[in-house]
């Protein structure tokens, strides 16, 4: 389960994308990163490093916890560009 901080349109975001339920690692990627701490998660190709990223900061980015003058950002990498046209496609 996605930590309940997660906000439901996130949720159902991914949800409507095919993916019910998040891998362990993306789940903890995802509360330590809404706990403010740094996350680095090591993982093989395909296995969903993106969303555990991604989740969390369009939760926060929506809720406008990280706003305060009114403009919030992230950034967002990628090492190589098919997966960086994916995210984008989808943001």
């Amino acid at each position: 389960m996605w930590p309940d901080r997660i906000r439901s349109e996130v949720i159902a975001a991914v949800q409507a994308a095919g993916i019910e339920h998040p891998w362990a690692h993306q789940a903890r990627a995802a509360e330590h990163a809404l706990d403010g701490e740094s996350v680095v998660v090591a993982t093989g190709t395909a296995s969903g490093k993106s969303l555990a990223y991604l989740v969390p900061a369009l939760s926060a980015l929506l809720d406008g916890s990280e706003a305060p003058m009114g403009v919030a950002r992230r950034p967002c990498t990628s090492p190589r560009r098919r997966p960086w046209q994916r995210i984008s496609a989808a943001l």
